[in-house]
């Protein structure tokens, strides 16, 4: 599980890394987007649409982490820190972002 209530973005519970991240990258994306080529393209072969690889995480009082997943690898801002445990999540995530092996 993500959790950012604290101070910081943080990721634990039952599921490691390796099957979180291929989890959330299932719900985000392989409905409309598959690895073709090593990147992510539509599955609708007429759409030019491409995903939205920012995740915006917001606490109820408006602070919020982003995690941008588009570059050469994750960057992080916004007022919310991320901890090492939720970086090794959004890196194996980014991987799958990018179709790389993690």
């Amino acid at each position: 599980m993500l959790d950012w209530t604290g101070n910081a973005v943080s990721y634990h519970g039952d599921l490691s890394v390796a099957q979180g991240a291929p989890a959330l990258f299932q719900n985000l994306f392989a409905e409309r987007y598959h690895c073709e080529a090593g990147s992510l393209v539509s599955n609708d072969i007429s759409s030019v649409a491409t995903p939205n690889l920012v995740l915006t995480l917001r606490e109820p009082g408006g602070t919020r982490a982003v995690i941008d997943l588009g570059g050469s690898a994750p960057t992080y801002s916004g007022e919310v820190p991320v901890d090492s445990s939720a970086r090794a999540f959004f890196d194996y995530l980014w991987k799958l972002c990018h179709c790389q092996q993690p």
